[in-house]
């Protein structure tokens, strides 16, 4: 048995919807685990160094294209090599590792700090197991993962701007 029989198909099961807000849910709940342990800590991790001019612009960067960029490169593009590659080299797909890679990958690109990379490389493991999900009950895999990416990255903007 492999990680796709174990882990993916079971979890196929759910509607698509169900599965949006699992992923939602199952980010904000890090999230908040996250910012409990930074608070408690005193320790600073999002000081992104991106700077917009404007509410609309940052609205547009944060919520739309960001989310829609970074799935195309990081769970689409980045899987789809890694199965083409292994299923070459090894003739099979490797859900593990790339899932592992397009976390990486994920969290290397936000180089805020350390910590936030760390953060966001296990965000990173979250769309792409979802991405593999979508993708194997033949939905859009790149539509579903930027909507979740999307709302998450809504919630937070909107918190930021209150």
């Amino acid at each position: 048995m492999d990680a796709r029989e174990n882990f993916i198909l079971p979890l196929c099961k759910f509607n698509k919807p169900k599965l949006i807000l699992l992923a939602l849910f199952i980010h904000l709940i890090f999230s908040v685990a996250v910012s409990y342990f930074t608070e408690l800590y005193d320790i600073k991790i999002n000081t992104n160094p991106i700077t917009f001019d404007s509410i609309k612009q940052e609205f547009l960067f944060v919520v739309i294209i960001g989310p829609f960029v970074e799935t195309l490169l990081c769970q689409y593009f980045l899987i789809n090599l890694i199965f083409s590659l292994t299923r070459f080299l090894f003739k099979k797909e490797s859900i593990s590792l790339a899932i592992f890679l397009s976390a990486l990958i994920f969290g290397l690109g936000h180089q805020y700090n350390y910590i936030y990379m760390a953060v966001t490389f296990f965000t990173g493991l979250l769309y792409a197991t979802f991405f593999l999900i979508i993708k194997y009950r033949k939905q859009d895999a790149i539509t579903c993962t930027a909507i979740v990416h999307a709302l998450y990255n809504l919630f937070v903007f909107t918190m930021k701007h209150l």
